[in-house]
């Protein structure tokens, strides 16, 4: 794995301010909003079946995903390709875009206060999914930097790189996020569903099997 990002805007990689204790990237200086900050690239996919059959993201299931997850991987909507930024098993070159956060994980999006949010912005849309018009976008990014994530996707054209934008003006020394969507964490929340309902039931079968104390039980012989 090389890592060379022809357009990084001053950036740096440290320890992130996330739970986990994984790296993040941080601005080296102050970006203005609407510029390229970083890029994704890296092995290039013909589609997600084919990358999760090359074996890469096998230890993902040990992680808690119900199913194995390409953690690094982001698809290419103009070229209809995946492209796998993964530090690790890449073969060519990644950019600074595979160390960038999600502003919120699986856990914290478990959270009442975040479901709440997110419930109240999606009722301002026509189809209460996603935003299909120009003002339901401008609405919904501004909704996105007030909960902190400051950067965007935008793929390059007939090219397999994706450029990370930047959505607002964003200070030195102030960490990268970009929304890896809820389709990135759905396997990681099912196989935290499945766990828990898995101990409740083992929870239920233990409790049946106590047995039940009667008075006489407790006499003085």
């Amino acid at each position: 794995m090389k890592l060379i990002d022809n357009i990084n805007h001053h950036c740096f990689i440290q320890p992130s301010k996330m739970q986990g204790g994984v790296n993040g990237v941080f601005a080296g200086s102050p970006i203005r909003a609407g510029i390229p900050v970083c890029e994704i690239k890296g092995d290039v996919f013909e589609n997600e079946k084919e990358l999760i059959e090359s074996g890469r993201y096998d230890y993902t299931l040990k992680m808690g995903a119900k199913e194995k997850i390409a953690q690094y991987a982001c698809f290419h909507i103009d070229l209809n390709v995946v492209i796998d930024c993964h530090p690790v098993f890449s073969e060519n070159e990644i950019g600074m875009g595979a160390y960038v956060n999600d502003r919120f994980n699986w856990a914290a999006r478990l959270h009442p206060e975040f479901q709440e949010k997110e419930k109240n912005i999606l009722k301002q849309f026509k189809n209460e999914k996603s935003p299909t018009t120009l003002r339901e976008v401008e609405i919904y990014k501004n909704w996105k930097n007030e909960m902190g994530w400051n950067l965007d996707y935008f793929p390059v054209t007939n090219s397999p790189r994706i450029l990370l934008l930047s959505t607002r003006n964003i200070k030195a020394g102030e960490e990268l996020f970009v929304d890896y969507g809820i389709g990135h964490w759905t396997p990681f929340i099912e196989g935290y569903k499945a766990l828990q309902q898995k101990q409740t039931e083992e929870m239920k079968n233990q409790n049946e099997n106590v047995p039940v104390l009667k008075p006489e039980d407790f006499k003085v012989v």
